[in-house]
């Protein structure tokens, strides 16, 4: 009798999860373009980014002000100073006397343009400019970065929803068999051991799916997280069928050529080393003389002081003169100046080391990640095969076991066998979508 329950409840759950083995609730949702174009929109760690771009392209601009536009300063000051009538020979008041104070004002107009400096402010451009690319470089890897982050968190997710329609029409199977169940032990065909074995598998089916439950929200607030969405916005993902029957393959001196060309990381070291060459190239340039030309206008005028016309005699309190002159300045402190270029040396021997250590460094990623996309594409296909083998092992057990020539363990097992096999497809499909983002982000990413 209890062979036959067992046959009973075998059959009726695999014909009922073989015919849906990958369905899907029918509920519309995101597709992955549309979570990746939340991301790169909506991301705080982008935004982080974006402001660091910013600020580059803000010191790009006042590098070259101080090369193309002068240095202008108005000053002007207003205060009380005591009176003074008379000339230089016949004063009519006395330099000790501040009893009658009258009003003062003075304005005074400095300009400064640098004409030559023998590479010094245009290398602080180049070296500025160089940063902006460097720092657009870097943007551009944390979008690589983002988009297969969000890649994973997709098709983990599709995973845990394929896994809750498995775990749901266990649910309901379980919920026939129990039916069924309590009929034939109402008649007698069956005994309250077999209740008690249908209940404990019922309740280690709610505990995976508690498990399961939890993992799938705390996937859906990261992929929220990552999107930029608010917590109490809703977020559903578009169901996707894992049938998977073409893999490219990839070449892998291609793929390392490729992301030497156009790894974002690489791409903004080289800007980063051209920065420093620049700003090393500047600060030798500060043992030679900077040319400028410099300009200047005063008004001063106290109108209780006596104006004095002679030009042999300054007067500070009423006044109006200008000019403009061109000149050089050389600062002769040349140890300072030396410890200032080798300093900046320096820190160019530490980038072009850290380029040097980035390319072997993005050589072994690829190689690591073109060997774990070939593993996830033969585990797919092994898998695949496990399914449609450990099914057909099951069909020929529950025949078997329905004519007597079965033992209950062997259906069993051949039931474990099928329900693994089809759990290790889902996940090895995920694996695949995860090495396949990952070595697209390897070789650069996506091509804007």
């Amino acid at each position: 009798m209890k062979l036959l329950i067992l046959g009973m409840i075998l059959l009726f759950f695999v014909n009922s999860t073989a015919s849906q083995a990958d369905a899907l609730p029918g509920d519309d949702g995101l597709d992955l373009g549309q979570c990746i174009s939340l991301a790169l929109q909506n991301n705080r760690e982008l935004g982080v980014s974006q402001a660091e771009l910013a600020k580059a392209n803000a010191d790009l601009r006042r590098a070259r002000t101080s090369r193309f536009l002068p240095v202008f300063d108005l000053k002007e000051i207003v205060s009380a100073v005591p009176d003074a009538r008379g000339d230089l020979l016949n004063p009519e008041t006395s330099a000790e006397d501040f009893s009658e104070l009258g009003p003062f004002t003075r304005l005074d107009l400095e300009l400064l343009q640098p004409l030559y400096t023998f590479g010094r402010l245009s290398n602080l451009i180049k070296a500025a400019s160089h940063g902006v690319a460097a720092t657009e470089w870097k943007l551009k890897a944390k979008k690589n970065d983002l988009v297969s982050r969000v890649t994973t968190l997709y098709y983990g997710i599709l995973v845990a929803q394929h896994s809750q329609k498995l775990l749901e029409e266990g649910e309901t199977t379980l919920n026939d068999v129990e039916r069924k169940l309590n009929d034939r032990i109402r008649k007698g065909d069956a005994t309250l051991t077999d209740r008690y074995r249908l209940g404990v598998a019922r309740a280690e089916l709610a505990q995976r799916r508690n498990e399961l439950d939890e993992t799938h929200h705390l996937a859906i607030a990261t992929l929220k997280t990552t999107l930029g969405l608010a917590p109490e916005q809703s977020l559903s993902i578009k169901p996707v069928a894992f049938n998977l029957t073409d893999f490219a393959t990839p070449d892998l001196n291609k793929m390392e050529k490729t992301a030497m060309m156009h790894r974002p990381e690489l791409k903004a070291l080289e800007s980063g080393v051209a920065a420093y060459q620049a700003l090393w190239r500047s600060e030798k340039a500060a043992y030679l003389p900077q040319f400028f030309i410099g300009g200047g206008f005063r008004f001063a005028h106290a109108p209780d002081r006596t104006d004095i016309d002679n030009p042999f005699v300054r007067d500070d309190f009423n006044t109006l003169e200008g000019g403009a002159a061109i000149g050089f300045q050389l600062p002769l402190s040349f140890w300072q100046t030396g410890a200032k270029a080798n300093q900046a040396r320096a820190q160019l021997g530490v980038i072009e080391h850290q380029y040097l250590l980035a390319k072997d460094a993005v050589a072994l990623e690829v190689t690591r990640g073109y060997e774990a996309y070939n593993r996830a594409t033969s585990d797919v296909r092994a898998y695949q095969s496990m399914e449609k083998e450990s099914r057909n092992w099951l069909n020929a057990s529950l025949q078997g076991f329905s004519l007597g020539l079965a033992e209950t363990k062997e259906v069993l097992e051949a039931y474990v066998s099928y329900m693994q096999a089809r759990l290790k497809r889902l996940l090895a499909v995920m694996q695949y979508y995860r090495t396949k983002a990952d070595l697209d982000r390897l070789v650069g990413g996506q091509k804007e």
